[in-house]
């Protein structure tokens, strides 16, 4: 079975993610989300992500710090 690749997309302005998560969707990605750079941990120590769009300047953690520890 081939499963579809999981990007997570980490910014906390909803519209975005919305944006977002609907233009990869229709490309045929699983999308998971994250308001946050806590939130984006839990995702990843959740489930298999291949690939991480992040915001840099975020309320909880930087996108660059968020990075760094990926």
């Amino acid at each position: 079975m081939n499963e579809q690749p999981c990007v997570l997309v980490v910014d906390n302005d909803d519209a975005l993610r919305l944006v977002i998560r609907r233009t990869l969707q229709s490309a045929g990605y699983r999308i998971a989300e994250a308001a946050g750079g806590r939130q984006a941990y839990r995702e990843i120590g959740r489930q298999r992500v291949d690939l991480v769009i992040t915001d840099i300047i975020m309320p909880d953690t930087e996108g660059i710090e968020l990075i760094l520890h990926l």
